[in-house]
């Protein structure tokens, strides 16, 4: 029960600005550690840094009642609003800040403005003889202020004038001190800020210690209001202890006992007052929001939102979330894990799930900044850049313009209006395969919106290549337009003028061709019309009107005038081989030497053939009989068969005894002449040609597998790194290996993807070659990009296709392969490319 408060007091929690001495609790240890630096004759600088509302201020602010004053005077001198004053200026009303805390007569202006050296050589000497032997501590708020400026020149001013000047008081005026508080991380600074710092001493100022926060809880108001335990950890458990939260807590607790006469606080109290907490800390929480990288919000809003789903923030489902709601890492993504762990805004011992420090800051990004609100202010982000880009596009500079553009996305990939721009500008230069890449990373950000650029991109990519007749490598691009725009009219027309041609071809009889313009069709689009089985017709028709390998003999039954002409050829062959013992012997006398024959010869013989006119009768004996040349693989139009020769040989009858030929095609025998039987003068006797085609059964040896052609790269291209290509940024962009098809690919062969790359894991390179797949395009997985260490991410990748012995089924309608497989094809050239 909540018991009656007596009268309304002032809220003693201080909110919005530097604590006082009296309510400043704990930070004991800053206090010796900056005196004990001092201290020291060779040390006579003290960096403090720490997140913005830490505490840093206040400390300073307390230094001149914690340190003793007989050794040391101080003087409190805030940058903030310096940083637009040139160095004379800053130097004036430097000493005017001394000359107050040591009663000196002010400076005058002029002086300062006549000589630039004027602060050490006329003003200092003067503060010398004042101090007496005490050392003067200056104390710097602010002083990276000027070096953040959004203005250049001041910039400019303070990178050339202001610290060199500070760098040289701090080398050269030893009875100078110097406290310097920055709301920077020291690895942040800008270098000309960090060579001032060169000789000084850091301290971090952190999360205050669990007693020291408990006495900022219950000491202010000691007197007035009374925390039980279980409130106390409820504060602690939403601020853990950061000094400014704890106070807002408080603040807003102590309002809340006044208005409901509470004097003693719950944990339901604690609950109720989050709500107004983080109303009225809006302001503090967006100062320290703004101080975050871009990279560094994103990862908070991540962790945020998956918390909010009640999900635990790993570094897989923080990637999740991002893919979700088309988000893109930034260059400096793999800093902010440890960026958020210096600054006390993450804690470092929870890989598994992420956690805030302060619960609050979690409450209120989720309220604040959820990552739909980061896409559309990430959308805008360097929005000042994107201008300049467009102004260089106006002024006919396009080539700076995509530099500038390039620039741009490098910080913020998520800038659409910067992707899009680029992407036209690219395919305006027709630098068509970098468009592509530009579209697709604008699609992926904003489908809707980089649809129609991606469309165009990929048409011209299309017709480029079929340009150059690589008909499958534009199918490609065919085919992602199609699951863009099914009803994409211009692809749709190309189908149509296809099949088509296809079509025509195939009434013409021209299968070949007719399969070559189907075989386009289905591979822009397989489900088109039936092409696919016009497309296997055509080939199967192209294949069985094809020539064989070797010609042969026509089988048609001769005519009589044919037989009455060839019936004393056949004799004489038969007398020969009588006389000669069979064509066996015949062929021995003439020097050949017996072989076995191939599966399919043919055996050339020399006969007579009856004469036209018969010349003058002489004595001359018959013509030598030289053995013709068996036929030659080249195949003879004239004797194409109507199908192609049955698939095991069989041996073809004939009414003489086989004769086994020699297996060299073109044998040149020396044949003794044979003498005429009778005086009777011979006619001229003109030779013809008769084949006869023995087959025989060839011997049973084991058949090696076929070698089919290796299968060609398409995309990514490979890595150059001087114009980009072959380069992923980002996790979720994940790389698509793309290569050609083969033909005659059958139902056990397989595409095998082999990639390798340097390993995270201390196993020096690895290398993966498990993947089996029917399809020509493979996803890199994300896992590979976690397992990549080093600068330089680059994985190599080739493609092979394997043969199984056994498949099986699998879910899809198609098969899997089943135990090892054979590589049946020659491995592709190898290529390139970088995962950032």
């Amino acid at each position: 029960m909540s018991e009656t408060s007596p009268p309304q007091a002032n809220n003693p929690y201080i909110v919005g600005r530097p604590v006082e001495r009296e309510t400043l609790y704990g930070r004991d240890d800053v206090f010796r550690f900056v005196y004990d630096t001092l201290a020291s004759s060779r040390q006579n600088a003290v960096v403090l840094y720490g997140q913005r509302r830490s505490g840093k201020t206040s400390i300073l602010r307390e230094l001149p009642h914690r340190l003793p004053p007989e050794k040391f005077r101080f003087t409190f001198f805030d940058l903030q609003g310096q940083a637009k004053l040139d160095l004379a200026e800053v130097l004036f009303n430097l000493a005017g800040a001394i000359a107050e805390t040591l009663q000196l007569t002010p400076p005058n202006k002029q002086d300062f403005q006549a000589d630039k050296d004027y602060f050490r050589k006329i003003f200092l000497p003067i503060v010398w003889q004042k101090l007496a032997g005490r050392r003067l501590l200056l104390l710097f708020d602010e002083f990276e202020v000027p070096s953040e400026s959004a203005d250049k020149e001041i910039k400019d001013k303070a990178e050339q004038e202001f610290y060199p000047y500070m760098r040289d008081l701090l080398d050269k005026e030893k009875r100078l001190s110097f406290v310097f508080v920055v709301g920077r991380r020291i690895d942040d600074l800008a270098h000309w800020v960090k060579r001032v710092f060169k000789e000084a001493q850091y301290k971090k100022i952190g999360l205050l210690q669990k007693s020291e926060a408990i006495d900022l809880i219950t000491r202010p108001a000691d007197m007035l209001l009374n925390y039980n335990p279980e409130a106390i950890e409820a504060i602690l458990n939403l601020t853990s202890g950061h000094p400014f939260f704890t106070q807002l807590i408080c603040f807003e607790l102590f309002n809340y006992a006044q208005k409901h006469n509470i004097k003693t606080i719950v944990a339901a109290d604690v609950a109720a007052i989050v709500s107004s907490a983080l109303e009225s800390g809006k302001p503090a929480f967006t100062w320290l929001w703004d101080a975050i990288s871009t990279s560094g919000q994103i990862y908070l809003a991540a962790i945020a939102h998956l918390h909010a789903e009640n999900q635990k923030a790993n570094k897989d489902a923080i990637q999740a979330a991002l893919d979700k709601f088309r988000i893109r890492r930034g260059a400096d993504w793999s800093n902010a894990p440890r960026e958020l762990t210096d600054w006390d805004i993450l804690r470092d011992n929870s890989s598994d799930d992420l956690q805030f420090v302060v619960r609050l800051m979690e409450l209120w990004v989720q309220e604040s900044h959820g990552l739909r609100e980061m896409k559309a202010t990430l959308t805008q982000e360097g929005e000042g850049d994107f201008k300049k880009a467009r102004a260089l596009v106006q002024n006919g500079q396009p080539e700076q313009a995509v530099k500038a553009l390039r620039d741009l996305l490098t910080m913020n990939p998520n800038h659409l209006g910067a992707q899009l721009a680029l992407a036209r500008l690219l395919l305006d230069q027709k630098k068509i395969k970098e468009a592509v890449d530009a579209f697709e990373d604008a699609f992926w950000l904003d489908e809707d919106v980089g649809r129609d650029g991606l469309v165009d991109a990929r048409l011209a990519m299309a017709q480029a290549l079929e340009e150059n007749q690589h008909y499958v490598e534009a199918a490609l691009h065919y085919r992602r337009v199609l699951e863009l725009k099914r009803d994409e009219y211009r692809v749709q027309e190309k189908l149509r003028v296809l099949y088509d041609q296809g079509r025509k071809a195939a009434a013409a009889g021209d299968w070949a061709r007719a399969a070559h313009f189907l075989e386009r069709v289905t591979d822009i689009d397989k489900q088109y019309k039936d092409a696919h089985h016009r497309r296997d017709s055509a080939y199967h028709r192209a294949k069985t009107s094809s020539q064989p390998l070797e010609p042969t003999i026509s089988t048609a039954p001769p005519t009589s005038t044919t037989l009455r002409a060839l019936m004393p050829i056949l004799g004489s062959i038969a007398v020969l081989l009588l006389l000669l013992g069979g064509v066996s012997g015949w062929l021995i006398l003439n020097g050949f030497v017996l072989a076995p024959p191939t599966a399919t010869q043919a055996i050339a013989l020399v006969s007579e053939t009856p004469p036209a006119v018969l010349p003058t009768p002489s004595a001359t004996p018959e013509p030598t009989q030289t053995p013709m040349p068996a036929s030659t693989d080249t195949p003879t139009p004239t004797e194409i068969p109507a199908s192609p020769p049955p698939d095991t040989p069989t041996p073809t009858p004939t009414d003489t005894p086989t004769p086994t030929p020699t297996n060299t095609l073109t044998p040149t025998p020396t044949k003794t002449p044979l003498p005429s039987p009778t005086a009777t003068p011979q006619p001229t006797q003109t030779p013809i040609i008769i084949q006869v085609v023995v087959t025989a059964t060839p011997t049973a040896t084991p058949s090696p597998l076929p070698t089919l052609p290796p299968p060609q790269l398409l995309s990514p291209p490979n890595l150059d790194l001087q114009t980009g290509t072959g380069v992923f940024n980002g996790r979720a962009n994940q790389p698509r290996l793309e290569w050609s098809p083969v033909l005659n690919l059958g139902q056990n062969d397989f595409y095998t993807v082999s990639v390798s790359f340097p390993s995270a894991k201390g196993e020096g390179g690895m290398f993966f070659g498990g993947v089996t797949t029917k399809a020509t395009f493979w996803d890199v997985p994300q896992s590979f990009y976690d397992d990549v260490s080093g600068a330089q991410r680059d994985f190599t990748w080739s493609i092979v296709i394997s043969r199984f012995q056994e498949v099986k089924p699998n879910a899809q309608g198609g098969v899997d392969p089943v135990g090892d497989g054979q590589e049946v094809s020659q491995r592709s050239q190898e290529r390139t490319f970088r995962w950032n």
